[in-house]
């Protein structure tokens, strides 16, 4: 069995021009792959991204993907041996190392992937449908009911941040919000940064983080989410006035499953059982008015 967290997004149209139809999108990929399978890989500077469709869907079914995390050749891992010296793995040009992870993207604006340690998240689909299709969609994370409410019950009254970036890729990408926290001498010379900023053990009750730094706290937690791995905030509660964390990594509208190994790479979960888990997943939030809410809630804090 292997272990797996199941998390949703609310996904949307970011270029009106044309409209994001997914089962579109995805059957004109499909049809380019069909005629040149290269066509499902986005290589870059830093990462290469494959994307192939399992199911197209329609205006009334889910449209299913499955993404790869390609490892360039300067960046593949190395073999080792009891007696012997390390050496590259054996694999020819078109061969990488891979990470994977299925994704589904229901007609009516919601999304789920299963999620892992190296899984690619879902900001390279993104990237990489407006580079092959000129089709232009955005993933908004989906909390916890509550979690916004509660942000605003801490917020101007923060104490401490723990935030860590330990994905090399994004290093790049680390600017605007997270220039608050990164020092900019890291640059990409740095395989991971993992910051902590706090007032304090021994400040006064009632001094917090400045006001930029509360506000960037925010900011990351709506629209920088893909690019941090670890966000823990600490803060006063106006309500109660005592302190209170929140973990926004665990604070994601996800679910934790365990799922059959797949036949041909056992460290991965079965394809088909995992996409079951995606809709099992969704129809229960959707049946308890989760997914409902955890909307509302996106879209009160957006506005």
């Amino acid at each position: 069995m292997v272990e797996r967290k199941i998390i949703f997004y609310r996904w949307m149209c970011v270029n009106s021009r044309p409209p994001f139809v997914p089962h579109t999108v995805a059957t004109a990929l499909a049809k380019k792959i069909a005629e040149d399978e290269y066509a499902a890989m986005l290589e870059g500077k830093d990462i290469t991204t494959a994307v192939h469709v399992i199911s197209p869907g329609d205006a009334a079914t889910p449209s299913r993907f499955r993404m790869l995390s390609l490892r360039s050749p300067d960046n593949r891992p190395l073999q080792w041996e009891p007696g012997a010296d390390l050496a590259p793995l054996p694999l020819l040009d078109d061969q990488y190392p891979a990470d994977v992870t299925y994704i589904t993207l229901w007609p009516n604006g919601y999304a789920a992937q299963d999620s892992y340690r190296d899984a690619p998240r879902l900001g390279r689909l993104a990237h990489f449908l407006a580079k092959k299709e000129n089709a232009h969609v955005g993933f908004d994370p989906l909390y916890m009911p509550d979690v916004y409410e509660r942000l605003q019950d801490i917020q101007g009254q923060i104490r401490a941040v723990q935030l860590s970036l330990t994905r090399p890729e994004y290093m790049s990408r680390a600017n605007g919000v997270l220039g608050t926290f990164l020092p900019a001498i890291y640059g990409h010379s740095a395989p991971s940064v993992k910051v902590e900023v706090g007032v304090g053990k021994n400040s006064k009750r009632d001094q917090y983080l400045a006001q930029e730094a509360d506000e960037a706290v925010f900011q990351i937690a709506e629209s920088a989410h893909e690019l941090v791995d670890r966000l823990i905030i600490r803060g006063r509660s106006r309500r109660t006035n005592q302190m209170e964390t929140l973990n926004l990594m665990t604070e994601r509208l996800q679910e934790v499953v365990y799922l059959p190994s797949s036949k041909a790479a056992p460290a991965f979960p079965d394809p088909d059982a995992t996409y079951a888990a995606h809709d099992a997943a969704y129809q229960s939030f959707s049946d308890r008015r989760v997914l409902e809410r955890a909307t509302q809630a996106l879209l009160s804090r957006s506005h």
